[in-house]
């Protein structure tokens, strides 16, 4: 008898006892990677018998470990709790996975791996806990292969604040407030402030920046500069960055591991620097060669797909929830189970294919990201929209 698997590869070979059975044994790593398969036993003919074979459908699956930590497990309450961890399984990290962290039994927060599987996060105590409660991750496997993982519970404890303690130092600083707000008094009425920015929420959209002169004569023909992502100023390596004349491409390279690129002894002419990421927004600006310095050292900021189209939902949850504080607290698929009324089968169909795109294992697309985030803007008007007939009725 021999043992093939589903691609035709032999994997065990042997003969029957008197009684034609036969037992043998495979190392799981000759199976090949995780997910579903067959293995076939096949028994060559002779001049007295036929060949036969039969077939087993299998599931290969590899365990997976998720870790949670906390640098401290008493925090002060309406403070903020540091907690990181990994997910992994024998072959190294698991990167760009979706791990849900869960404040006594309620989601908190989603965070993305990165490529060695870590992840951490930064967040707010909720103000409804009380004493102490229970933090687990959790990670919801994408398909057959890998099993669902949760982290072993972290114990926080709740302290009551400490401000007494500071009463000190806290009046002395108050006083000299007073007396700041009560000298500008009179400038405030005059000045009107600003208009708040849209960027002041959610990730810097992406953005292409000069650095500083380095002399007033147009001399300089390089053209350098750090790519970054958006959100935590993280650098982006191998990322295609080129120069193009009107639509001539005259030249490209790729960012190193530090994020940097660098263009030497370009020629004169009113140039446009593009860059160019998988799965982050396609960023431009204009500039002329010969300059200042100030394109030797330009600064890019890209801002990742994924995080667009999930803000760009953010909207919609708070029209079903009915605040964007209850919104920030649910999962896309909680918030779809929320949904009633006509709009609830497209808020269904819009929270889960926000949710494939924003956490699954493919690179997303800028198309199908502005396509999303167009359909959010929507349904998010729709529901502001039929919010006042609603409340009439009730």
């Amino acid at each position: 008898m021999e043992i093939f698997d589903e691609l035709d590869r032999s994997l065990a070979r042997g003969h029957t006892d008197s009684e034609g059975r036969w037992r043998g044994s495979l190392p799981s790593a000759a199976l090949g990677p995780p997910g579903a398969g067959r293995l076939r036993a096949r028994s060559a003919g002779d001049a007295r018998r036929a060949d036969a074979q039969v077939e087993l459908p299998v599931i290969r699956f590899r365990p997976i470990e998720l870790t949670l930590e906390t640098d401290s497990t008493s925090v002060e309450q309406d403070s903020e709790v540091h907690l990181h961890g990994r997910l992994f399984d024998s072959t190294g990290g698991l990167g760009r996975r979706a791990v849900g962290l869960f404040a006594a039994g309620h989601h908190w927060a989603t965070r993305l791996t990165d490529e060695t599987g870590h992840y951490a996060v930064t967040l707010s105590v909720p103000p409804d806990l009380q004493g102490s409660f229970t933090v687990r991750a959790r990670y919801e496997s994408e398909g057959p292969g890998r099993p669902d993982a949760a982290s072993a519970p972290v114990e926080l404890l709740l302290e009551p604040h400490t401000s007494w303690s500071w009463l000190g130092l806290a009046l002395p600083l108050l006083a000299m407030a007073l007396l700041l707000v009560w000298g500008t008094r009179g400038r405030g009425r005059r000045s009107k402030r600003p208009p708040a920015s849209t960027e002041d929420s959610g990730t810097p959209a992406s953005r292409v920046s000069a650095g500083e002169t380095r002399g007033r004569r147009r001399s300089f023909h390089d053209l350098g500069g750090l790519v970054e992502d958006s959100r935590d100023a993280r650098p982006l390596a191998d990322v295609r960055v080129r120069v193009l004349d009107g639509a001539a491409l005259r030249c490209e390279v790729r960012t190193d591991e530090h994020g940097e690129f660098q263009f030497q002894s370009l020629a004169e002419g009113s140039l446009t620097l593009q860059v160019d990421a998988d799965g982050y927004e396609l960023s431009s600006a204009q500039l002329v060669v010969p300059h200042r310095g100030e394109w030797s050292r330009a600064h890019v900021r890209l801002r990742n797909l994924r995080w667009q189209v999930a803000e760009a939902f953010a909207p919609v949850a708070a029209g079903v929830l009915g605040s964007p504080e209850r919104a920030a607290t649910r999962t896309h698929r909680e918030t779809a189970a929320a949904s009633q009324g006509p709009l609830a089968p497209e808020v269904h169909q819009l929270a889960a294919a926000v949710e494939r795109l924003a956490y699954g294992a493919d690179v997303p697309e800028r198309q199908r990201a502005a396509s999303l985030t167009q359909r959010s803007e929507d349904v998010a008007r729709s529901l502001q929209e039929t919010k006042p007939a609603d409340d009439s009725q009730s």
